[in-house]
């Protein structure tokens, strides 16, 4: 029960932050887009990867941006069950599309430069 609380409240463990819990993010990032926009992003709110498999997660996380918004605001959260993969799935498409691998780091290269490599690939 308690170890997932720290994705609603990061004060219960000593973690500061400035940012607040889950929900406060979600709706922080969705406040910041335009009027005409903010239905639509909070009406499509998808839950990616394994630490999104607790099974109250997304009731909770409806209940708690619900309260941070305009009473008439649908919200919506969307919640595959095959979701543990989705990181996976992710790199598998992007691994597949040809213009990255120039973006891969080879072995040649990791044995030079170790995990250092990373940066002279990086996007950012």
């Amino acid at each position: 029960f308690q170890s997932p609380e720290i994705l609603f409240d990061p004060l219960l463990f000593n973690i500061e932050s400035k940012l607040g819990g889950i929900h406060n993010l979600i709706y922080k990032a969705c406040s910041a887009c335009d009027n005409k926009e903010q239905k639509n992003m909070y009406n499509n709110i998808i839950l990616a990867g394994g630490n999104t498999l607790f099974s109250f997660l997304p009731i909770r996380l409806e209940k708690m941006i619900s309260e941070l918004v305009a009473p008439n605001t649908k919200i919506q959260i969307k919640a595959d069950p095959e979701r543990k993969y989705s990181t996976w799935l992710g790199g598998a498409v992007l691994a597949s599309i040809p213009s990255y691998q120039q973006m891969w780091i080879s072995k040649e290269m990791y044995e030079e430069k170790g995990p250092s490599a990373v940066h002279d690939k990086s996007l950012i």
